[in-house]
């Protein structure tokens, strides 16, 4: 019988991560929390604000980023792995970022293994495999391993996934679409939450998407929604990545509501369904989507590609392009205003 380990460092991997062990009936063996608190401050709280969901055995908590830079620290957080299942021991490692160096460590000493790849919101887009062989993929193999750590292009995997991305992946690779099915049980007797608007934040500057600071468009964005949706109480919902700056700006002219857990949670949290959501692009909007069998609306204001720096007008795009593929969905997008 297979073991499972899971290896997390976002909130929104941990949603999905139950998600999985719902559908699967499964218990992890062991399950690896990263609070990466370099990156974010708030990251940990709200995976710990899961963990009560997530059914599991052991919990380890590390602290590292997973640069190259970093190789003896990720060791050093992975040492006494192995004294909670035996590398020996057949394993399907489930994790939620196809490029966490952490983990393709960790799937480096468990040499008897399945791997398992959650959605990591839009992130999961980006994914591009192939089937080729080439020789600077056998030079990364080779360098890699002599760094303890797996090239995850050459490995074989089930993608646990909301998006369509079957012709991102291998030959070789598996995928099992979900709609969060086990989810939308925990929801259905819920009542609806009247006429609440939540404006879903994204650190746009913060992350380097834009070229320009992000403040007036989001500024734009609530003033927009205030003159066509009137009647409506707008509540914004800060990214944990947001700055304090700009979230200080937003507080001038809407309700800002920090929460300790994804977003997605909020209906079990406060006992009621959402009814609409808006923003200028989240994850948030396909598992809302899913989740809801398309009967959310949300209103999607589209970035042009002059406020975008070079290097993301593509993802960007691909994502708005994504949005367009629900056929059914109450889906609004707002062009040629930014």
């Amino acid at each position: 019988m297979s073991k499972h380990i899971a290896y997390i460092e976002s909130p929104l991997q941990a949603f999905n991560l139950i998600e999985y062990l719902d559908a699967k009936n499964i218990t992890l063996d062991l399950l690896i929390v990263n609070k990466r608190s370099a990156n974010s401050a708030l990251n940990h709280g709200q995976i710990v604000y899961l963990l009560q969901m997530i059914r599991h055995k052991t919990l380890k908590t590390i602290d590292v980023e997973g640069y190259l830079g970093k190789v003896f620290d990720i060791r050093s957080e992975l040492k006494d792995v192995k004294s909670e299942v035996c590398v020996k021991d057949h394993v399907t490692l489930i994790a939620g970022e196809y490029r966490a160096r952490v983990f393709w460590m960790l799937a480096h000493k468990y040499p008897k293994r399945d791997i398992v790849l959650l959605d990591d919101g839009t992130a999961t887009l980006r994914i591009k495999r192939t089937n080729t062989v080439t020789v600077r993929d056998i030079l990364k193999s080779i360098f890699l391993k002599s760094l303890g750590m797996v090239n995850n292009d050459r490995e074989k995997l089930t993608f646990f996934s909301v998006y369509n991305i079957e012709r991102n992946i291998a030959q070789r690779d598996t995928i099992v679409r979900h709609n969060y099915q086990k989810f939308k049980i925990k929801l259905a007797s819920l009542p609806q939450g009247g006429n609440k608007i939540f404006i879903i934040g994204t650190p746009l500057y913060e992350a380097g998407v834009t070229s320009v600071d992000d403040i007036e468009l989001t500024l734009k964005m609530i003033e927009d929604l205030k003159q066509n949706q009137e009647g409506a109480e707008l509540v914004y919902i800060p990214h944990r990545r947001e700055r304090e700056e700009k979230i200080e700006a937003i507080r001038q002219h809407v309700e800002v509501r920090r929460l300790d857990f994804p977003f997605e949670v909020y209906p079990i949290v406060v006992g009621e369904n959402v009814a609409s959501i808006a923003g200028f692009y989240s994850s948030l909007y396909d598992n809302l989507i899913k989740i809801y069998d398309e009967k959310i609306k949300i209103t999607a204001y589209v970035l042009d590609e002059k406020v975008l720096s070079p290097e993301w007008v593509g993802f960007v795009d691909a994502i708005y392009k994504n949005y367009e593929s629900y056929e059914s969905a109450d889906i609004t997008l707002i062009k040629n205003k930014f």
